[in-house]
């Protein structure tokens, strides 16, 4: 292993650290309350190894390593929100975060390399039943943060668009756990908003 290589890219993925969840500046969030990249990565992850206790037939190392690595290229092409994300295409905006995953870490770090990048492609096409499984949670987490962004911001009121996937969860996920907490995430937003 070579050290300089490892320092380098922990250094650069430090900048996750600072690099603000775009949306939430866009729906009015105080930016000194916004969340990081990493802020949310960190609660995606969370939320993985909370359910990795109740998730049968899962491989919790995968599902928890697919969370930790899942918005690593952001490191590079940041957080893309708002109109950006319409305007620039899907295709466009995946292969550019592939790209800079791909060239931030080192060469020399060939085996780490080869893993995150596969684990970042099998998120991306969601190959696998945790890959799918995190998908959810990243978008369960988001609702987690507008929930409290509601609470602590009442005045706040473009919350609503945050949660635009929530019957899209409940109707799809197979999984009993998931569907029951997005059906409690539902009614705790609408309870809110009354």
């Amino acid at each position: 292993m070579n050290k300089s290589s490892l320092i380098n890219f922990i250094l650069k993925l430090y900048s996750l650290k600072r690099i603000p969840r775009i949306g939430w500046l866009i729906a009015g969030i105080p930016k000194c309350s916004v969340e990081s990249v990493s802020d949310h990565s960190y609660f995606v992850t969370l939320l993985a190894y909370f359910l990795s206790f109740y998730l049968e037939d899962i491989d919790a190392l995968k599902l928890i390593k697919l969370a930790l690595i899942h918005d690593l290229s952001e490191a590079i092409v940041h957080d893309i929100g708002g109109k950006a994300r319409e305007l620039i295409p899907r295709e466009v905006r995946k292969s550019a975060e592939y790209t800079g995953l791909r060239d931030i870490i080192p060469e020399e770090l060939n085996e780490m390399k080869s893993e995150i990048l596969a684990l970042w492609r099998e998120y991306e096409e969601g190959k696998s039943r945790e890959a799918k499984i995190v998908k959810i949670l990243d978008k369960l987490e988001l609702m987690f943060q507008a929930l409290d962004y509601a609470k602590l911001f009442s005045k706040v009121e473009n919350l609503a668009e945050f949660f635009s996937d929530i019957d899209k969860i409940i109707n799809e996920s197979d999984n009993e756990i998931v569907r029951n907490l997005a059906m409690e995430i539902k009614s705790r937003f609408i309870n809110e908003n009354e």
